[in-house]
């Protein structure tokens, strides 16, 4: 028990204590740590029992293990949906054949849960789905890593958004992380670079990286306004609830080292507005100024106890810090969404 307590400590507690070093960008650690906790702290549940002492299948550190792998592998979205590819160009998801009500979203990988929300179709709806992680919906942005292709994946999407198949275009992004500027021994894995002359320009002041992301909004603003000129309905949405914890691995390390609060608790709302803080004005002056309708769903996915994060106090909702498992999406976790999509 001491030596996983050990090697516990020094390969999952510290990498959340100490960030990677700024010359390391384009390397995820955290991710690597974090994928290898189950071993250390569970996935091979036998290997946690024994070491731990628990000799009893019902284990709760053990069966939190379990579940935390159940909740990270509940996926939904199509492997071969997604990004952008040299030779084929965009990768779209398609529920339904062409309807009376044609709908598209755009964005990042928050966009890709509401695949699994329409799954199964809806009357006189079809949903097309164009999305690429880390890439928000801003035009003439990139990613500020090798190989990103966000930029062409932008250019191809919002051309198929002009193209007047569609009725609505929904936009979704993990806002929050992208107004972040550069942050000096961070892992700036969600910088963007903006665009410079057929270059991508990384902007490491944080004035100056605020003032081309606010350029970029603007650039946002003038699409949307050029869409609803057309016809052409606009919605803007703020991401589910989210926090700075990766929540099924953290509910297992936390179990196992008896470290409070439970991981699995509801997360507070002003927590995730204060997370939120300098994302909003981005979204409230990009809503007023292109007409578009913006939504929030804290309104709808919490309660005066939080934002739940597990039915029942071990199975978690979350895949990691901030997408929801294909269960939860399937028990009505994004029903937010039918009001402002499912037009009659």
């Amino acid at each position: 028990t001491l030596v996983l307590a050990g090697a516990s400590y020094h390969t999952i507690e510290m990498p959340f204590r100490q960030p990677p070093a700024a010359t390391a960008r384009a390397w995820r650690p955290r991710r690597l740590v974090l994928a290898g906790l189950v071993v250390v702290a569970g996935t091979t549940t036998a290997s946690l029992v024994a070491a731990s002492g628990y000799g009893v299948a019902d284990d709760p550190v053990a069966t939190r293990a379990r579940l935390a792998e159940i909740a990270i592998e509940d996926g939904g979205y199509p492997a071969e949906c997604g990004g952008f590819s040299l030779t084929r160009g965009l990768r779209p998801c398609v529920i339904g054949a062409p309807a009376r009500r044609n709908v598209l979203f755009l964005g990042d990988s928050h966009a890709e849960p509401f695949y699994t929300h329409f799954e199964a179709g809806r009357p006189d709806h079809a949903f097309t789905f164009l999305t690429y992680g880390g890439c928000p919906p801003l035009p003439d942005t990139d990613k500020a890593l090798p190989g990103s292709q966000c930029r062409d994946f932008l250019d191809a999407a919002w051309a198929r958004a002009e193209s007047g198949d569609y009725q609505q275009v929904v936009l979704s992004a993990f806002w929050p992380v992208y107004v972040e500027p550069y942050q000096r021994g961070g892992d700036n894995n969600h910088l963007l670079c903006f665009e410079d002359d057929g270059d991508c320009r990384i902007e490491r002041d944080p004035a100056q990286y605020r003032h081309h992301l606010a350029a970029a909004f603007d650039r946002l603003a003038a699409r949307n306004r050029a869409l609803r000129a057309r016809g052409i309905d606009v919605t803007l949405l703020s991401p589910v609830p989210f926090t700075d914890i990766d929540i099924p691995r953290e509910s297992v390390r936390r179990a196992f080292l008896g470290i409070q609060p439970d991981a699995l608790q509801p997360i507070a709302v002003e927590a995730i507005r204060a997370a939120s803080a300098e994302a909003r004005p981005y979204l409230e002056r990009l809503a007023a100024a292109s007409g578009a309708e913006l939504i929030d769903p804290l309104a709808s996915m919490c309660d005066g106890a939080g934002c739940r994060v597990s039915d029942d106090g071990m199975l978690p909702l979350y895949r990691d810090s901030n997408h929801l498992t294909g269960s939860a999406i399937r028990n009505g976790r994004l029903d937010f969404i039918d009001a402002a999509v499912l037009k009659r």
